[in-house]
């Protein structure tokens, strides 16, 4: 840098250090999925998402806004990040289930909340979990899980990190708007 002729490159290097700072050896917009290390099965698909920023919240002039979601503000990610582009499916926990032998806080409870057509509501009901969907019949391994308490996601997450060597965690509430949103600016995303 000091003999000078060398910005161009300097400049392509800085950037290059930049973009492994902030996203590793991935790139934004890549997929990843790994198979689970000793099981048949794989981790859930990723997708990187690239840093940025957006505004959180919701105008003062929109109608329908709530309390907390007051007052607008802008967030930044600082760091990419890659986030699983569906949710966990019933077959994907009945993985780590049978895997780790854990029991979820509704098997625990003995009781679910089920959509009942004939009450036009919610309703508890006896032995229903993560294995049921949300009428309470058995669900397909392809459904997303149901069920499944904060406690029971951060169970997923700390065994799939030990599994997969890699750390696994739950989004923040900014992460989750910012991925949701993809660039868009309306109220709903």
């Amino acid at each position: 840098i000091a003999l000078g002729g060398y910005e161009d490159r300097v400049a392509a290097l800085r950037e290059m250090i930049t973009s492994e700072e902030v996203y590793g050896q991935y790139e934004p917009g890549q997929v990843i999925q790994d198979p689970l290390q000793g099981l048949s099965g794989f981790a859930p698909p990723m997708m990187v998402i690239g840093s940025g920023s957006f505004l959180m919240g919701a105008p003062a002039e929109d109608r329908d806004r709530r309390d907390s979601e007051s007052p607008l503000h802008r967030v930044r990610i600082d760091r990419g990040f890659a986030m699983a582009m569906q949710e966990v499916t019933v077959g994907q926990f009945r993985i780590f289930v049978r895997s780790s032998g854990y029991r979820t806080d509704a098997e625990h409870d003995g009781k679910s909340s089920v959509w009942d057509d004939s009450l036009g509501r919610l309703s508890d009901r006896e032995a229903v979990n993560w294995r049921h969907d949300f009428r309470g019949q058995p669900a397909d391994d392809t459904l997303p899980v149901l069920r499944v308490s904060w406690n029971d996601a951060q169970a997923f997450c700390r065994w799939l990190s030990a599994r997969e060597d890699a750390r696994y965690r739950l989004p923040t509430e900014g992460e989750w708007e910012y991925a949701c949103r993809a660039g868009s600016t309306t109220w709903y995303s």
